[in-house]
């Protein structure tokens, strides 16, 4: 039996929760048997936006049915244009290659976080003191 399979690829950095699953029911619904949503995350174009994250992820500003209709029509357009192919799948090992790994990953996570802390509890101190220098040395002219 045929099936089609779409994968979907949005240039723009992570996506809202709940987004993903929505395209995928409406390309479930266009008779897509399994597809995938992927998103670019380059920061090329969405990285300047001024705010808490710097950015908007897909679907935080634009409206979703626009954004699944735009997807929906994208899929019909490609629907037309199918042509028979074979696909086919190797798997190779690379020997030496080194990777950071999830337990790595994850400590480097937590050493960020530490040093984020320590930043907060010195930054305090060295500001009140260098202000109360300033003070007296105002005081003193």
């Amino acid at each position: 039996a045929e099936q089609k399979t779409a994968y979907i690829v949005i240039d723009g950095n992570n996506m809202v929760s709940g987004l993903r699953e929505e395209i995928l029911s409406a390309l479930k619904a266009t008779g897509f048997h399994a597809s995938e949503v992927f998103t670019t995350d380059t920061h090329a174009v969405s990285a300047v936006v001024l705010g808490r994250r710097g950015y908007h992820p897909v679907g935080e500003v634009m409206n979703h049915e626009t954004l699944i209709s735009y997807v929906q029509e994208a899929a019909k357009a490609a629907v037309a244009r199918l042509e028979h192919c074979k696909a086919g799948c190797l798997r190779m090992v690379v020997p030496e290659v080194r990777v950071i790994g999830k337990a790595r990953l994850e400590s480097l996570s937590m050493l960020v976080d530490k040093a984020l802390q320590r930043a907060k509890q010195i930054v305090v101190p060295i500001f009140a003191l260098e202000g109360l220098i300033l003070i007296l040395l105002l005081a003193l002219l």
